[in-house]
């Protein structure tokens, strides 16, 4: 499974946020954001992404923005310098999912950010 990812930055609380999409309904019911050293960096439970108002990512010239999958998951990170670094690097941090009771490693693809 491919997640897809998105940065937002607030201007108000939460300031820094991921927001990753994808998967079935029910596959996973936890995520996680590790750091290069393992550290837990943020974590989140996943929600359906039709409940959701706001878009991951706008759409192209007379398309509807896309839908990346059933769940979504957003996470707030602790500083814009965090978040930069997530984005730029983003070989160097691991997203897990909480499958069936085990924790497996998937990966993540940065489609847009956006400021607010």
């Amino acid at each position: 499974m491919v997640l897809h990812a998105m940065s937002f930055s607030h201007h108000a609380e939460p300031r820094n946020q991921v927001l990753f999409e994808g998967g079935e309904l029910d596959y996973f019911s936890e995520l996680r954001l590790l750091g290069q050293d393992g550290t837990l960096l943020a974590a989140g439970s996943p929600v359906p992404s039709a409940q959701q108002t706001m878009q991951m990512c706008p759409g192209s010239k007379g398309r509807p923005p896309p839908v990346y999958g059933a769940l979504r998951v957003t996470l707030s990170l602790a500083s814009q310098q965090q978040l930069s670094d997530v984005l730029r690097y983003p070989e160097r941090y691991r997203v897990e999912v909480l499958t069936r009771g085990r924790w497996q490693a998937t990966r993540f693809v940065f489609e847009c950010s956006a400021q607010e």
